[in-house]
């Protein structure tokens, strides 16, 4: 081997660890991007309800009827919540979209009209802050 050739091999061995080591760092954050598929679970989708409108209104907001797509126990921490009325909440219904990135709660009055809603946030899952800092 030339003197050229070994001088040229430390250099050949950084730079395939540097490629490995960004293609396993990309692999997983994609990973951390696509596995939690975007929910109507978000913040944005919080801001859009507004007391008020309609329970039919409120299921399109969120992507449907209540659900629970929790992968598993997710501890959650209340953020943000609107409170109509609490002599008017008795009668209400709550109803539970839940997410390992998120929950909202709403109450739906007996007219079938959004009275409160409440959004929470995961507070010990990882995947769940990188998506919050990303507003994913």
């Amino acid at each position: 081997m030339s003197d050229a050739h070994l001088a040229k091999s430390p250099f050949r061995w950084v730079v395939n660890i540097g490629l490995v080591l960004l293609l396993i760092v990309g692999g997983g954050l994609g990973w951390v991007l696509i596995s939690n598929p975007k929910h109507s679970l978000d913040r944005s989708h919080y801001r859009q309800l507004q007391l008020g409108m309609s329970e039919g209104e409120v299921h399109s907001i969120l992507g449907g009827p209540p659900s629970n797509a929790t992968t598993g126990i997710v501890l959650m921490e209340l953020i943000s919540d609107e409170l109509g009325n609490p002599d008017d909440s008795r009668a209400c219904k709550s109803q539970v979209w839940a997410t390992d990135q998120g929950q909202i709660t709403v109450m739906i009055d007996p007219k079938g009209v959004l009275h409160s809603k409440r959004y929470f946030v995961p507070n010990d899952n990882w995947t769940a802050k990188i998506n919050g800092w990303l507003d994913r």
